[in-house]
């Protein structure tokens, strides 16, 4: 990174701090995630606070920084405030520009979180931020969060706020990879945050890449064995139907959820998925969702569809009400310990 613009956090040299909009979108994402991190290591619900605030600090800010390169007039609530305070500033410092107004005693107020979030998704037509997208919900539970810590009391519960934040921040980055304009926060700052991120991702990664390969591995020996229908959560016995290889397709991959489609020799569909991840409440209904729209194809086209869910985020996820409306709507579910067995009982049929 360039020395002369990068932030040293650690120099007492300099009593003073100037930061860019750049740089201070930077520098707190950096170190919310750096408290992520710590947090997901410990379990430390105070470190999961820090972070929380650190990391809706750098959405705000970057989410502004697209605001500013779209047209930075909009970077302020109300435009006309700000061009008539402009103008007064430019009497006494002609060069003045708009974000000069800022350093002004009483500069115009800038826009909220929220407000910022629609703009941008409006001028640059970024339809990942635009009204119930998953993002844009995400960002709004986040600030929902954030105002609750500043302004009074919190509850936060780690399983549902840890997964949370790091999906929000996920999806941000991948937000400013694709629009972000400045060249040294593409060149620099962004590797640099990917760089203090990859600890947290990797758990997932891992998790959800060894088994997706662990899946099309298994998937390829069925071949019609008859396994106990327990370790599909059914009453009576399975017989595993053989495959088309060619038919093998992944319709979706994420670091915690991977679908994988194909069809058996008889022209039936299956859909499986994997699922890793914290069981929180976003993580249960985002899959509660998967699992009916792809119910509803299955009706809508009159074929006959087996989902098989395989299940990677523990005993309480197997547990929720979720899983009693899966039994009904006749999906197949597994957990390691099923899949395991299941791996076993082919490797002997060998």
């Amino acid at each position: 990174m360039n020395k002369k613009n990068k932030i040293n956090e650690n120099s007492n040299s300099e009593h003073n701090l100037r930061l860019s909009l750049e740089q201070n979108c930077y520098h707190s994402l950096k170190k919310g995630y750096t408290l992520y991190n710590e947090a997901d290591k410990t379990k430390d619900g105070w470190l999961l606070k820090e972070s929380l605030i650190w990391i809706h600090h750098g959405i705000e800010l970057g989410i502004k920084l697209l605001l500013v390169q779209t047209n930075e007039y909009l970077i302020f609530e109300n435009v006309d405030i700000a061009l008539t305070q402009l103008l007064t500033l430019r009497q006494a410092q002609p060069n003045a520009t708009i974000l000069d107004l800022f350093e002004e005693p009483e500069s115009p107020r800038s826009v909220t979180l929220i407000t910022a979030m629609k703009r941008v998704a409006i001028m640059l037509k970024i339809s990942d931020l635009l009204k119930d997208s998953e993002l844009e919900k995400n960002i709004i539970l986040l600030n929902e969060y954030r105002n609750k810590i500043v302004h009074y009391s919190v509850n936060l519960e780690f399983e549902t706020v840890h997964p949370l934040v790091l999906k929000a921040v996920e999806q941000f980055l991948s937000l400013l990879e694709n629009n972000i304009k400045d060249e040294q926060f593409i060149k620099d700052y962004l590797p640099e945050i990917r760089r203090i991120d990859i600890p947290m991702r990797s758990l997932f990664e891992i998790v959800t890449k060894n088994v997706k390969n662990r899946i099309l591995t298994l998937i390829n020996l069925f071949d019609g064995q008859k396994v106990s229908g327990k370790l599909f959560n059914l009453e009576q016995d399975i017989s595993l139907p053989k495959f088309e290889i060619e038919s093998l397709n992944i319709t979706e991959e994420a670091y915690y959820r991977v679908i994988v489609e194909a069809e058996t020799l008889n022209k039936e569909k299956w859909i499986v998925i994997l699922q890793a991840g914290v069981p929180n409440h976003h993580l249960i209904q985002s899959l509660y969702h998967t699992v009916l729209t792809r119910k509803i194809t299955q009706q809508d086209q009159q074929e006959k569809t087996i989902i098989w869910l395989i299940n990677f985020s523990g005993q309480h996820l197997i547990k929720n009400t979720i899983c009693e409306t899966f039994q009904k709507w006749d999906v197949l579910i597994s957990d390691q310990g099923n899949l395991q067995k299941i791996e076993q009982e082919l490797i002997k049929s060998l």
